[in-house]
């Protein structure tokens, strides 16, 4: 097989290469009309072409957002090889050397079994040592129905376009061409449908065209149809275009010029927890692990299978991803602890200039310099924090990495994580698809020793999960707990404090000036200071944290449990994996409505 990806590293975040899926069904000669299948060739070659027109055309608007790598393996033909439209799509690919990938329902030496003639298999075998990419999926001929099914299923899942072959009937048998093209109009995926018959004009079938965009739920004849000509470009656009809002191209643009710092000198978290008794501070707050190390740990999981190459560029773009996550998570959260304890040190050393000058006789004027530099740190940290934008940074770099982690159990299994069709409105959600897209489909035989070895990593991976929200939920409730404690002592304080005073003064005793002072300064300081771990307590929502966690750490540990229990088979572990995607993305959607409104403010 040939292999033409390539890895390169940059110094900063990396960029997708563009890429495009095009999918084939379509029915075998015996559904072709006599000397048909020349014509469905040539339709198809036709088809190739313009689409390639289409993407170097996307490309060139909007090769800012891509990799500076624009060439023919940009687009992808996934074909299953069988006998007709299958083979027709194949060659087409060869021909202008686009890149093949294919999508086998059994081991080769048992799907040549299904040509007739030697000269068939002798091309089929001939294909075979010209493919970028063959995933070979564990179909037995005691259940060939499903063994078909699930490889158009996968063409399906991988299929950015469908070209679908079809000569308007009902399908033979399971994963027919009817069957898939009816699936890819539920799934909002365009069909390029080119009349087996040779009697209609090739035509785009897709919810997205027109007015009545992205419609789910309906059937192929209620969908709207145009000719090929008339909007292949626009859709291929509309398909591989980043983000139109400003906002967001403004953020992803700041992301991929973003560069790494190998030092964090905001260790305001680390000697909060240490405060807390949660963990001492340790040198990984000062020097915390690089894009690289990251990528390394996460192309590492699973006994190799993500060290190749192939999926080198995911594993750098979660490098990336997760580094800075971690960075602007302690940057925001420093900010944010920061602002409240400077805005009640201002008031405690407004109270405490009093009770120096009356005991020792200092001057004022340090106490009031002091406290100005306090609320110039607080506006400072805001302006600065606001304007560099920490707490979109954090939430966008976590989204990010989140997506591509659950994507790497589906992609070794041959699949696609969930929502993947439709318009993107965000930059990280197009980003992620981007990197997903260009680095296709999985190579390799999914046999019952591959399917072990992904079940393992499924579970292990699942298993780190339930351990890091496990916790991740003590530290939560540790931290809330104390800062709670906390702010109840000062409260307690400064209710002794008022209460002695007022006691003196019912008993008619009158306190020297210098106490007097002193009840006044405490008065006003403590409770300053029992504000300030309330307002960190109520934007870290620190029992907040914990309850999604611990919510997220027994759902995920009830998926383990149930994927223990069944056996190492594709059907299954696929439906673990989806599982498992929705379950971690559901945890980090929840997660970022709940951070989204807490940004970086002045106290008050």
């Amino acid at each position: 097989m040939v292999d033409s990806e390539k890895n390169t590293t940059t110094p900063h975040p990396p960029k997708p290469r563009i890429a495009l899926s095009i999918g084939v069904v379509g029915h075998r000669p015996n559904r072709l009309p006599e000397g048909g299948q020349e014509s469905v060739a040539r339709e198809i070659d036709l088809v190739l072409d313009h689409i390639l027109g289409a993407v170097e055309s996307a490309y060139a608007c909007h090769k800012i957002a891509f990799e500076n790598d624009s060439d023919h393996s940009a687009v992808t033909v996934l074909s299953a090889l069988a006998e007709g439209a299958d083979r027709a799509a194949a060659q087409g690919a060869l021909k202008r050397n686009l890149s093949l990938a294919a999508v086998l329902p059994f081991p080769p030496e048992e799907y040549e079994k299904d040509f007739e003639t030697s000269s068939s298999r002798e091309e089929f075998n001939k294909i075979l040592n010209q493919l970028h990419r063959q995933l070979v999926l564990p179909g037995t001929r005691e259940k060939e129905d499903r063994a078909y099914e699930s490889a158009g299923i996968t063409i399906l899942d991988h299929s950015d376009i469908l070209l679908a072959v079809w000569d308007g009937g009902a399908s033979a048998g399971r994963g027919g061409t009817t069957e898939l093209i009816e699936r890819a109009a539920r799934d909002s995926i365009p069909v390029v449908y080119v009349d087996a018959n040779g009697k209609e004009p090739t035509r785009i079938i897709w919810s997205g065209l027109g007015s009545r965009r992205f419609m789910t739920g309906i059937v192929l004849e209620d969908l709207p149809t145009t000719s090929l000509d008339e909007s292949l470009d626009a859709v291929v656009m509309e398909l591989l275009r980043p983000p139109s809002s400003e906002t967001e191209a403004s953020h992803m643009a700041g992301y991929l010029q973003e560069k790494w710092n190998p030092r964090n000198y905001w260790l305001v978290v680390p000697l909060l927890m240490g405060l807390f008794g949660v963990r001492k501070p340790r040198m990984g707050d000062l020097l915390p692990a690089g894009p690289d190390e990251l990528a390394d740990g996460f192309a590492g999981t699973g006994k190799g299978m993500l060290t190749d190459r192939v999926f080198r560029p995911a594993a750098d773009a979660y490098g990336w991803a997760d580094a800075f996550a971690i960075r602007y998570a302690q940057i925001f959260r420093g900010a944010y602890i920061a602002n409240f304890i400077l805005a009640a040190l201002a008031v405690v050393l407004a109270a405490g200039s009093l009770i120096a000058k009356q005991f020792w006789g200092l001057p004022k004027w340090p106490f009031v310099l002091a406290e100005l530099i306090c609320i110039a740190g607080v506006i400072m940290i805001t302006v600065v924090g606001r304007r560099r934008n920490w707490h979109g940074r954090w939430l966008q770099a976590r989204e990010v990495a989140e997506r591509l982690r659950v994507a790497a159990p589906m992609w070794l299994l041959g699949q696609r994580p969930a929502g993947f069709s439709g318009d993107e409105p965000t930059w990280t959600g197009w980003y992620v698809r981007a990197q997903i897209r260009a680095i296709g489909l999985s190579s390799g035989t999914l046999a019952t020793e591959r399917l072990s070895d992904i079940k393992a990593m499924l579970t292990d991976g699942i298993k780190d999960q339930c351990a890091y929200h496990a916790r991740n939920a003590t530290v939560m409730n540790t931290v809330k707990h104390r800062a709670e404690r906390l702010g109840e002592v000062f409260f307690v304080l400064t209710f002794l404090v008022v209460a002695a005073y007022l006691v003196c003064m019912m008993l008619g005793l009158k306190l020297p000036d210098p106490w007097s002072y002193t009840v006044t300064a405490l008065s006003a300081g403590l409770p300053a200071m029992g504000s300030a771990t309330y307002g960190i307590r109520l934007i870290g929502d620190f029992e907040g944290v914990a309850e999604r966690s611990q919510r997220t750490g027994a759902a995920l540990k009830e998926i383990g449990d149930d994927l223990g229990a069944s056996p190492p088979e594709l059907v299954p572990l696929r439906t673990a994996a989806t599982v498992v995607s929705e379950t971690m993305l559901g945890d980090v959607s929840h997660w970022r409505l709940a951070s989204a409104n807490r940004k970086l403010a002045i106290p008050g």
